[in-house]
């Protein structure tokens, strides 16, 4: 799989994580499904930092990863 797809999804899943342990902690409860996404967007990031020759990618080439990602979606139809 490409690894920019691979970091973006990390990326994503660690937005959802933030925003699920944000949420179980405004009810009291346990950030379980949380603490899963943390660490499942975790493995995602690392996969691509020893895998890819270059490291991860920087914070200024998220937004045209993003382009290309949406772009390529948009080819398929």
């Amino acid at each position: 799989m490409d690894h920019e797809l691979v970091f973006l999804g990390g990326l994503g899943l660690l937005v959802l994580a933030f925003a699920s342990v944000a949420g179980a902690w405004s009810n009291n409860r346990r950030p379980v499904v949380g603490l899963i996404l943390a660490a499942t967007g975790a493995a995602l990031l690392t996969m691509v930092h020893f895998d890819r020759p270059r490291g991860l990618y920087s914070i200024n080439e998220v937004p045209e990863m993003v382009v290309r990602a949406l772009a390529g979606l948009m080819a398929m139809f």
